[in-house]
């Protein structure tokens, strides 16, 4: 079974060598790396170039006249130009463990009752910012270890995106059909409820991806007006026009306002304890 897999690559020169590196050491060899430079100022068409001269499995391609078109048309010229079944995503930033292919592989073998298979990850780059993050990882883990799978997800992204990076992600080719998000930022976000409509999805409590946590992320440079969650439900709505839908949609709305307050009244009580102290 073909995998392509998909990499959007912009401006991560320094970070490609070993992104790329992680697919070439794959367990799993029928594979090809699909890269689609957004129109990269830095080195990294020419590393990418170094690499097509090594495996004539990686292949790159660019928007016309090198221009700059974002995440999105990034992504869906990667998935026009890949020929395999299934899709892996894979950020230009991350690591894949050794065995990461062959282990979603295997769970395909063993049941093909789902459509998108995500893994667990691992934390790695600024200190800080992964001591911050890791509690944003245990919080969502402790969350998906408690459903069966595969489980249909449709209802439980409305407070939180339970896969924290598109390099986890790995789904049928002709179910990637929604690519008229209105924003860049949380793109997978807004994916993952379109295709969880109709599809089941497989969680693997296994940290097959290294996820890279630093102060470039292209997700602290972007940004796209109101919670793009509901944006997507409502899409979803609007091409199903189905009323207990849009009744249902409206609950996950008040429970993510519920929980808002309620995290914002604990820090609010919280900060006022600390004070008494002093």
């Amino acid at each position: 079974m073909l995998i392509s897999v998909i990499t959007a690559s912009y401006n991560y020169a320094q970070y490609l060598p070993q992104t790329i590196d992680s697919v070439l050491n794959q367990t799993y060899k029928d594979w090809e790396l699909i890269i689609v430079d957004d129109g990269s100022s830095d080195d990294s068409v020419e590393v990418i170039k170094t690499y097509i001269q090594k495996d004539s499995r990686i292949k790159l391609y660019t928007h016309n006249e090198g221009q700059n078109k974002g995440l999105v048309e990034t992504l869906r010229l990667g998935v026009e130009k890949s020929r395999g079944e299934w899709i892996a995503f894979l950020e230009s930033d991350d690591i894949w463990r050794d065995d990461c292919l062959e282990k979603r592989v295997n769970a395909i073998n063993e049941n093909s009752n789902f459509n998108l298979i995500f893994n667990n990850v691992k934390l790695f780059g600024d200190p800080q910012k992964v001591n911050k993050m890791q509690n944003v990882v245990n919080y969502t883990t402790a969350k998906l270890i408690r459903k069966n799978y595969p489980h249909n997800m449709f209802y439980d992204f409305g407070v939180d995106n339970l896969i924290l990076t598109f390099s986890a992600v790995m789904a049928k080719r002709n179910i990637l059909e929604f690519w008229d998000c209105p924003f860049d930022k949380l793109f997978d976000w807004w994916l993952y409820i379109q295709l969880s409509y109709e599809n089941k999805f497989l969680f693997l409590n296994e940290p097959l991806t290294n996820w890279r946590i630093h102060s470039d992320s292209y997700i602290n440079s972007s940004s796209c007006g109101i919670l793009p969650q509901f944006r997507a439900y409502l899409d979803v709505y609007k091409r199903k026009r189905n009323r207990k839908l849009l009744l249902k949609i409206f609950w996950i709305f008040i429970i993510y306002i519920i929980s808002f307050k309620a995290i914002k009244t604990l820090k609010t009580k919280i900060v006022r304890k600390i004070k008494n102290l002093k």
